[in-house]
């Protein structure tokens, strides 16, 4: 198993990819924390996993808040006694709208969420992080390179998550920690719907028809690409943008 009694905290795992993600980094022998601000889909999530004879625990969390961050990273170090991978996947859609109907309470909003949640878990992981020589993998998006029309301030937080990537890894690398940031293209998770009015098996189609693969990102996915980051299989692996995208930052194909 790739994570045999390594200890995982996956923030944002009470539905889509940080679910999937925790249900394969248990199937891989972590020992994992389940964190959402979502408590009934956090306790589901880690039900799901004890129920098949695997380790799991659920925290209820916003990242946003520096002190319940605290807080849960205390437990899980009171409760498992370290930290080896701390994985954020918690985030904050934005709906499509025009740049000039973004109210400053939506931009904060987003921004606390997606930006300065990352700030808070790995600020307060790196300690125990260290002991570890752990790893921190971020959650991106093709739009932090790549950002869309009526994106601006999900694309400028998911911007920014890519370059918080990048400066970690550099100034981590001397505790020998991996930061490394995982850019999904548009992924079916119940996010869809808070994204794009009217979301359906039509629109998911047409996403799908947009990539060179033709294909839509499923949250396995990402679980798998994730698996792989946090792995010492990617262990040279560091400050890198890994796309899960079905191609899409590629370019469109006509064929």
């Amino acid at each position: 198993m790739k994570l045999k009694n390594k200890i995982a905290v996956i923030t944002g795992a009470g539905s889509g990819m940080g679910r999937a993600s925790a249900i394969r980094f248990a199937r891989e022998g972590a020992k994992v924390i389940v964190t959402d601000l979502n408590d009934i889909g956090a306790r589901e999530t880690a039900a799901m996993i004890r129920n098949d004879g695997m380790d799991a625990a659920a925290i209820r969390t916003d990242v946003a808040s520096e002190e319940q961050v605290i807080n849960m990273v205390d437990t899980v170090v009171e409760k498992y006694g370290g930290l080896h991978i701390l994985f954020n996947v918690a985030g904050c859609p934005q709906q499509e709208k025009p740049f000039e109907m973004i109210t400053g309470e939506e931009w904060d909003h987003i921004m606390a969420v997606n930006v300065r949640g990352i700030f808070y878990t790995a600020k307060h992981a790196l300690s125990e992080l260290k002991k570890t020589r752990g790893v921190i993998l971020n959650v991106g998006s093709i739009w932090s390179e790549r950002p869309g029309p009526r994106s601006v301030c999900y694309a400028a937080s998911k911007g920014a998550v890519l370059n918080i990537t990048r400066a970690l890894a550099i100034e981590l690398a001397i505790y020998k920690i991996r930061v490394n940031c995982i850019c999904p293209g548009a992924t079916d998770t119940p996010f869809m719907a808070q994204t794009i009015p009217g979301y359906n098996e039509k629109i998911k189609e047409e996403i799908a028809a947009a990539t060179p693969l033709k294909s839509i990102v499923l949250p396995e996915d990402v679980a798998s690409a994730a698996l792989f980051l946090v792995s010492n299989e990617a262990s040279k692996i560091t400050g890198s943008a890994f796309y899960v995208d079905s191609g899409y930052m590629v370019g469109r194909s006509e064929v």
